[in-house]
């Protein structure tokens, strides 16, 4: 039986998308990492183990240089 789950979560997707400064400021990408975790809590369910975000951000792969290591990044919440 399994006491815990840790999920990782980049809701942005890759850091070489070169759209990811739009994504940054189109709420819909929050509320998609929103959904997504409350989506798995769900499955996961009461009875099921504990459930933690182990890692968690915008971009994976280092995100984009010029992008999410600057102010603009500060929009993703």
């Amino acid at each position: 039986a399994l006491d815990a789950v840790t999920i990782h979560l980049y809701a942005l997707g890759p850091g070489k998308d070169m759209s990811l400064p739009s994504k940054i400021l189109d709420p819909r990408h929050d509320a998609l990492a929103i959904e997504t975790a409350a989506n798995l809590s769900r499955m996961v369910g009461s009875a099921g183990p504990e459930m933690s975000m182990g890692e968690d951000g915008g971009a994976y792969n280092s995100g984009q240089n010029g992008t999410t290591n600057r102010f603009i990044s500060a929009f993703w919440s």
